[in-house]
């Protein structure tokens, strides 16, 4: 698990609490903040996700390419 999984998780857990908080101390406010904080954590580990995925594919393309003209130059 790397850090930013883990800072993602850690904020989607205050975010639960927060949200819980805020239902049982009728705090709108808190409450509200703790929704957003769950999905903005969400959207992050999401988005974060499909760049990492990208990134390794990238990478590997990169790699087969460089592959492919090492083996072309040697006769």
């Amino acid at each position: 698990m790397m850090l930013i999984d883990k800072v993602c998780l850690l904020v989607a857990i205050i975010g639960i609490v927060m949200f819980l908080y805020g239902a049982n101390t009728y705090s709108s406010l808190i409450g509200w903040s703790g929704f957003y904080l769950i999905v903005i954590a969400v959207i992050v580990w999401i988005i974060l996700q499909i760049y990492v995925y990208f990134q390794a594919k990238f990478k590997m393309e990169t790699e087969m390419e460089q592959k492919v003209e090492e083996e072309r130059a040697i006769p």
